[in-house]
């Protein structure tokens, strides 16, 4: 474990345009206790940190919860809409009147982002200490998505856990 406390940021890339994007809920579920018989991969220790929170830091429609997965071997992060029609119906950001500047001062709609970010911050952090030639070993991560009319896409993404950088 690392010694002091970190942050993590996920950040969500939508494929083409966010005006085209519709979402009722995001589940990001990270494994906390690992397969019997393999060797440690978590990302995160818990239980966790009493200041443990999770905030959103792009994409201000959606809420960020935090919460162990009744399986008690996950933590989730969820993402809402904020609105109650919007948790009925989805977001649909092209309906988000507002602008966000490029980086050349051009004013972009806000629905043509393409990325929502989400903090976690004050987690404790694992470290493994792999020797030379140790398999690098990776913490898998679930992301599901839910859409109208109950469509869902998941797909499992991998945190690297490496080794410690050498000191001199």
């Amino acid at each position: 474990m690392l010694k002091t406390k970190q942050d993590l940021i996920f950040s969500i890339v939508y494929e083409g345009f966010g005006k085209f994007f519709k979402l009722k809920s995001l589940i990001i579920s990270i494994l906390t206790v690992p397969p019997v018989g393999q060797l440690p991969n978590v990302l995160v220790e818990t239980p966790l940190p009493i200041d443990a929170n999770v905030r959103m830091m792009s994409n201000l429609r959606l809420n960020a919860r935090m919460s162990y997965a009744t399986d008690g071997q996950n933590l989730e992060i969820c993402l809402v809409p904020r609105s109650r029609i919007g948790r009925e119906k989805g977001v649909d950001m092209g309906d988000w009147i507002g602008k966000n500047r490029r980086d050349t001062g051009e004013e972009v709609p806000i629905g043509e982002r393409t990325e929502s970010s989400v903090l976690v911050s004050q987690m404790r952090v694992m470290r493994y200490d792999l020797k030379e030639g140790d398999k690098l070993r990776g913490c898998p991560i679930t992301v599901q998505a839910f859409y109208p009319d109950n469509k869902m896409s998941k797909k499992e993404v991998w945190a690297a856990l490496t080794r410690p950088l050498k000191t001199q």
